[in-house]
């Protein structure tokens, strides 16, 4: 079974590495090349059910 973690490093095209500060940058860089920047979903969540954050399940479902 693929896990939560698993599902997000591979919609974002990056392998799992040890932690480091490189593996943080690589991390950063993919994000924010392969998912777009966007707050209307923050704004509907928040005036639906409150001020939250989303676990990383709904996270990666929303993006997929």
């Amino acid at each position: 079974m693929v896990t939560n973690e698993e599902r997000y490093l591979n919609l974002i095209g990056i392998q799992q590495r040890p932690p480091s500060v490189s593996y943080l940058t690589s991390l950063i860089h993919h994000h924010l090349s392969k998912i777009p920047y966007e707050n209307i979903s923050k704004i509907i969540r928040y005036y639906e059910i409150g001020p939250s954050i989303p676990t990383l399940e709904e996270f990666v479902e929303g993006v997929a």
